[in-house]
């Protein structure tokens, strides 16, 4: 049985802050999809979304890309 569940995240300091831009190079390099806070209003710029409607499998696999997509890119 799944649950959806959406986790909020802030850009972390030193990448790219434009939401839309970020999810876009994140999704291009890391293979990795997530929606851009504002999709959801104003008050979400700045910030990722992530849905956790799969398994735990696939979220650690997701989960290891965006670590590496950020440490890459925090370079």
């Amino acid at each position: 049985e799944f649950r959806r569940v959406l986790f909020r995240s802030k850009i972390p300091a030193g990448l790219e802050q434009d939401d839309k831009k970020f999810i876009y190079d994140l999704a291009e390099k890391a293979k990795v999809a997530v929606t851009a806070g504002s999709f959801f209003g104003k008050g979400g710029e700045h910030y990722i979304r992530l849905s956790y409607a799969t398994s735990m499998e696939e979220i650690k696999k997701g989960v290891a890309r965006i670590a590496k997509y950020v440490e890459e890119e925090s370079k």
